[in-house]
């Protein structure tokens, strides 16, 4: 009898600990905290743990040298006004960018719950639905690390759907402003938001309680503001409208029969790879915990749950059912798996689900356990990965010593002026702007994104850089991007002669070493004009 009360009293202690995140964020002001101070936590340790920025981030430092309508035209700069602005505050550093990130994310889970709030009767259930990208690898993990435009979507999907949504409580003319507001801020995030938004208007359309606020006088101020954020960048966009033909080239080659339905078949595969990818580990939990939320028939005798469920439902097809259209009339074979943060939104069907199969108290406790977990997981795991990859990893892109590395080219002689460096295999650029955040840095990947010359009285010092030896293929590729878009005045002899390499190791213990070649040029001896 002692035994037993004994393995009771420690497993009701054992309950206690795993729903304690539930009951911490038993209040909207308790979640929010909760997850900034998460939020906040991770990207401090990310910023003062390591010592390189990744590829995304790295462009973002590149493109917000100066303000303008459009960077690229494969994705919006929405991002990219944002590190502008959070450079005025925290100056050109890693933190600017990791800022941005801890916003945006704290954002998504904010709205996911907002929105939840609006789909769920029960509290609690709002909670794990919006905790939930907890368990979705690339938004929990790979977020922190990489990922920019995709981020940035991902919580307006969240915040255009609880827009949405909100007309029906509250038909004010705020309400639809801030609509129009996330569908700008949408199409200024990434343009497969086009996809999402048709999916979403498709929805409320069939739905008639939200026919009734989307096809209101009301929708004028949505559109209105909506055009009013996208305009400026869609003209700055179709200016350009040769370079975004050759960015759709390749998916728009005429093909043969046979040969478009074997792409077809593949890239649908390829699809639905994608999309389940992403959405685990979340949905090996889910399908453990809620078995009886995927029956396809649930005993729901409350009309407005029935309503809701099929909204979402007609959401989730027509939005899948697009974008397979598009992978199949496009001739796409491969879609990669972050293409597919639109499936962010998915807890919010299935936690509906749930909600109607009325799961025992039990299993919701042992998922707000799961999400209790994971959230320590990845609070480890930061650490973690800074003093265990370092001894396994091949390209060690985050703990890159560009500090070390940058001194001894500072040594050499180069204090500012413009930095030309090639971007394969390592984000050379952005980390260079890191540190010599003075200087003009342009990356031989982005040259359509060139920031303008600063004024200046005397001819400007010139730094050629890329990662390897001081010759080779990478120092050839360098040269000759430079001549091309720098019109750089550098024979091959000359160059070869300037060339110099420096050396440092990784700060975490191996042997490991990192080598940057270069060739600085002082004034008046070459012109990166």
């Amino acid at each position: 009898m002692n035994e037993r009360r004994e393995n009771g009293s420690a497993s009701s202690k054992l309950q206690r600990l795993l729903t304690a995140n539930v009951n911490l964020t038993s209040t909207p002001c308790r979640f929010y905290g909760l997850i900034f101070l998460f939020l906040l936590a991770l990207l401090t340790f990310k910023s003062a743990m390591f010592a390189g920025i990744g590829g995304d981030e790295g462009e973002q430092l590149i493109f917000a040298q100066y303000f303008d309508w459009g960077y690229v035209v494969r994705n919006p700069p929405l991002f990219t006004w944002l590190v502008i602005a959070a450079q005025s505050v925290f100056g050109v550093n890693a933190f600017a960018v990791n800022a941005v990130k801890l916003v945006v994310l704290f954002l998504l889970y904010g709205f996911m719950y907002k929105a939840a709030l609006l789909i769920l009767t029960k509290h609690r259930l709002a909670v794990l639905a919006a905790l939930s990208p907890l368990l979705i690898f690339h938004i929990a993990w790979d977020s922190l690390l990489g990922f920019s435009h995709s981020v940035m979507v991902a919580m307006v999907y969240a915040a255009t759907f609880f827009a949405a949504f909100n007309l029906e409580k509250n038909n004010r003319l705020i309400s639809y402003a801030g609509f129009g507001v996330a569908i700008g801020c949408g199409f200024l995030s990434k343009y497969a938001f086009a996809f999402f938004l048709i999916a979403l208007l498709a929805a409320c359309l069939f739905d008639a309680k939200l026919r009734g606020r989307i096809l209101n006088k009301n929708i004028v101020v949505t559109i209105m503001i909506a055009a009013a954020i996208v305009t400026p960048h869609f003209i700055w966009l179709y200016d350009r409208h040769a370079a975004m033909a050759g960015e759709l080239a390749p998916a728009l080659q005429a093909q043969g029969t046979a040969e478009h339905l074997f792409a077809a078949g593949k890239g649908t595969l390829s699809g639905i790879k994608a999309i389940v990818g992403f959405l685990l580990p979340l949905l090996a939990f889910l399908a453990l915990f809620f078995p009886a939320a995927w029956r396809p028939k649930l005993p729901a005798t409350d009309p407005e749950q029935r309503r809701l469920h099929r909204t979402l439902t007609v959401f989730f097809a027509v939005l899948i059912g697009i974008i397979f259209l598009f992978i199949m009339f496009g001739g796409i074979t491969r879609v990669r798996t972050h293409y597919m943060f639109v499936m962010v939104l998915f807890p919010l069907l299935f936690f509906l689900r749930v909600q109607m199969a009325a799961p025992a108290q039990k299993r919701l406790d042992s998922y707000a356990g799961i999400l209790t977990a994971a959230a320590v997981i990845v609070l480890l795991g930061l650490p973690i990965k800074y003093f265990a990859e370092p001894w396994r990893c091949g390209k060690c892109e985050h703990h890159m010593p560009y500090v070390a590395l940058a001194q001894d080219i500072r040594t050499a002689g180069f204090k500012t002026g413009t930095i030309f460096a090639y971007w394969h295999p390592y984000p050379i650029a952005g980390n260079m702007r890191l540190a010599f955040p003075e200087a003009r840095v342009i990356s031989a990947k982005h040259t359509m994104a060139m920031p303008p010359l600063r004024p200046s009285k005397t001819p400007s010092q010139c730094l050629l850089i890329w990662s390897g030896p001081a010759q080779g293929a990478q120092a050839n590729n360098t040269i000759r991007l430079a001549r091309e878009y720098l019109g750089l005045s550098l024979e091959h002899a000359d160059a070869a002669k300037a060339a110099k390499s420096v050396q440092a190791s990784l700060s975490t213990g191996t042997k490991k070493t990192f080598e940057l070649g270069y060739i600085f040029l002082s004034p008046g001896k070459g012109d990166c004009r």
